[in-house]
């Protein structure tokens, strides 16, 4: 299990700690209208990468966590797969959390240019899978360009598993009865998308 409770998510303490080296300069050199804007952007910063704490406790084994915030943007069926879109906006929760206890999984990337705005920002944008149980869990990034999955064999439910900002989350999920639907907001490692049948 990934005890780590920081504050700030570790994709983004280093641009915290670079900002919070620029407050203290602009404020050491008393640049009094580059201190206020340091620390507007600081704030903005710890805010956007926060990384809260949540347990979902007491819930049945076959319950699939939601991953991360957001909110549901479609629901479809391809062939024996349940498929749920989640966008992730800019000011979501961006900690990627494990929807199940995972055993063994398998991670892939097509590497791209993450677009924030483009009419073909999914096409150019990159893309990351994990594989696990005969599910996937499929992320678009549309800003900053980091890995967004940690390397693990296995991971706990809830546990923390990666980090997106701004962009798509696809579930793909076999035999599920799912428990949301579109427009819904969701809450990653603490909202129920369904249950394993």
């Amino acid at each position: 299990m990934n005890a780590q409770t920081f504050y700030i998510a570790p994709s983004g303490q280093r641009g915290a700690l670079l900002l919070f080296v620029l407050f203290v300069l602009s404020v050491f050199f008393s640049f009094k209208s580059l201190v206020f804007c340091f620390l507007i952007v600081l704030i903005a910063w710890i805010f956007m990468f926060r990384n809260p704490e949540r347990l979902a406790t007491h819930l049945s084994a076959n319950a699939f966590l939601a991953p991360i915030d957001g909110k549901i943007r479609e629901i479809y069926t391809e062939g024996k797969y349940s498929v749920v879109v989640i966008d992730v906006g800019i000011l979501d929760v961006g900690v990627l959390r494990s929807p199940l206890d995972i055993s063994s999984c398998k991670i892939s990337s097509i590497y791209g240019v993450p677009l924030l705005f483009s009419f073909n920002k999914s096409f150019l944008s990159p893309h990351f899978s994990l594989n696990f149980s005969e599910h996937y869990l499929e992320v678009e990034q549309n800003l900053f360009n980091f890995f967004p999955f940690e390397h693990g064999e296995s991971f706990e439910r809830g546990e923390r598993i990666g980090f997106l900002k701004a962009g798509k989350v696809k579930l793909k999920i076999k035999n599920i009865e799912l428990k949301v639907n579109v427009g819904d907001r969701i809450k990653g490692g603490e909202n129920v998308i369904g249950y394993l049948q």
